[in-house]
């Protein structure tokens, strides 16, 4: 079901009835909906209940559906700290476009609830924090904060290696 939490942040959440059986966990649920689904259809969140709430009919009332709590990452280990200057700026980029206290270098921006607009933003935030230049695509492709970190630190070697380059050439050659 589609969530509002603040306005224009619309999130998938998927109801998941436990029957009295201990809930999976979300790793699993994701792992088993990417089987089937695009990156994009599987949910934000996932809220186990006892049982789902019925109409008077029988049907799902989703009306009585529980708001899922604050958005926090469903977590199965602790979150990896930042290694790097570039993943500790990531990992507070994340914090701030995605609504969380804390993300781990491992963890998966689409998995944290992130999606194609929330990419975008955090795109333009890291371009202005850090001056990286990258494709929305690099985010999808490199979806971790270590993943994103390392593809901002070889650009920013590459573009280094560029300046050294260009000044070498740039050298005037003297005759002793």
């Amino acid at each position: 079901m589609a969530h509002e939490e603040t306005p224009g942040d619309v999130q998938l959440v998927a109801y998941v009835s436990t029957d009295g059986v201990p809930a999976p966990k979300p790793s699993m649920l994701r792992a088993l909906l990417a089987q089937s689904l695009p990156a994009a259809m599987i949910p934000a969140r996932f809220v186990a209940l006892e049982a789902l709430p019925r109409t008077a009919n029988g049907k799902v009332d989703r009306r009585a559906l529980p708001a899922p709590d604050r958005v926090q990452p469903d977590r199965e280990s602790p979150a990896a700290t930042p290694r790097t200057p570039t993943e500790a700026t990531l990992a507070e980029i994340w914090q701030q476009v995605l609504g969380i206290d804390q993300v781990g270098v491992e963890d998966s921006f689409f998995d944290l609830g992130g999606h194609s607009l929330k990419a975008a933003r955090l795109m333009s935030q890291l371009r202005a924090a850090s001056g990286a230049d990258l494709p929305l695509r690099t985010l999808f492709e490199r979806p971790t904060v270590a993943a994103l970190a390392e593809a901002i630190d070889a650009l920013s070697w590459s573009a280094q290696e560029q300046v050294r380059t260009e000044a070498a050439r740039e050298r005037e050659e003297i005759e002793l």
